[in-house]
């Protein structure tokens, strides 16, 4: 699929042979190492390799590497460029190696886990010669499959740790809360002005196409990485302290509901307010269904629905 993508795109754009000499393979590797966090199984293949800074300095090369292969291959190596994202990269990878596993530095991590998502920096030192091709992917990929091994494997994360495909258990809770949480934002949606339910402009079958994309790169990517640790992690961590079940869901979903008020303009507060509530709804079916896999179903459907039907 990536290199008939790749493919596509070089006989459409005039001096594209970046694309395959740069863009492509940076692609491939990112996704095998991406698809690590995913399955149980390369998860316990990369936690049994000896020494914790063995470990550090796999994942740290695993996302500099594509970056390589990108700016290397597109002509627009930068070094300065190539040193903050090896400095960014080596922070999470190192992390557990350096510092032991207490609530203080667990929570140091999920703010520098979610800092680079919420301030759009991975835009800025992942260019290509187009414009109209964003490899910024690139770079979240890599801070993803990052911070997740390094918190699930490096640290070993005592909880459930979310894999890629949901239980037909999972998915039916993950539809019902969806349900649910659309017909509540519905409401909410308009009233704080954040969108407006709009008809898209197009035919069903090129609508249903561009809702599967959307549902499955929301599923596979945002929602599995935000699911694992708002969800997995932080939900968990507030029920050990023993607050009550309906403040950990209020908290959480505040929790989560600050990280978009970075989404384009800071303080979007009308975006705060409706992740929010959709978070409280995120919360509700973890709860019930045990289960992140359960809420990423919602949440990739909640986004799914948000972009083809609001403005």
């Amino acid at each position: 699929m990536l290199i008939a993508a790749a493919q596509f795109e070089k006989s459409r754009l005039e001096n594209s042979h970046w694309i395959m000499a740069g863009l492509l393979p940076a692609f491939l590797v990112e996704s095998a190492c991406y698809l690590t966090c995913g399955f149980a199984s390369a998860r316990e293949a990369f936690a049994s390799v000896p020494a914790k800074w063995k470990q550090g300095a796999l994942l740290a090369a695993s996302g500099i590497v594509p970056y390589l292969l990108l700016s290397l291959g597109t002509g627009l190596f930068n070094a300065r460029a190539a040193a903050i994202v090896a400095g960014l990269l080596m922070v999470p990878s190192f992390w557990y190696v350096l510092t032991p596993r207490r609530v203080a530095y667990d929570a140091g991590f999920l703010a520098i886990a979610a800092a680079p998502m919420v301030l759009h920096v991975f835009p800025r030192l992942y260019v290509t010669p187009d414009p109209r091709l964003h490899a910024d992917i690139l770079g979240n990929l890599a801070w993803i499959h990052v911070t997740f091994l390094a918190f699930f494997a490096i640290r070993g994360w005592s909880g459930r740790v979310v894999t890629f495909w949901p239980s037909s258990r999972e998915w039916r809770w993950g539809v019902i809360g969806f349900a649910l949480c659309a017909g509540v934002l519905a409401f909410i949606a308009p009233a704080v002005h954040f969108a407006a339910f709009t008809v898209p402009h197009m035919g069903w079958g090129l609508l249903l196409g561009e809702a599967a994309g959307t549902f499955f790169g929301i599923l596979f990517v945002v929602a599995f990485w935000e699911e694992a640790f708002c969800r997995g992690v932080i939900v968990p961590a507030l029920l050990r302290m023993r607050m009550p079940t309906a403040a950990v869901v209020i908290l959480s979903s505040l929790l989560f509901g600050a990280l978009h008020l970075w989404y384009r303009s800071f303080p979007n507060w009308p975006f705060f307010w409706a992740a929010s509530v959709a978070g409280v709804f995120y919360a509700l079916v973890y709860l019930r269904a045990g289960s992140a896999r359960a809420s990423m179903v919602t949440h990739a459907l909640t986004v799914t629905l948000w972009r083809l039907f609001f403005r």
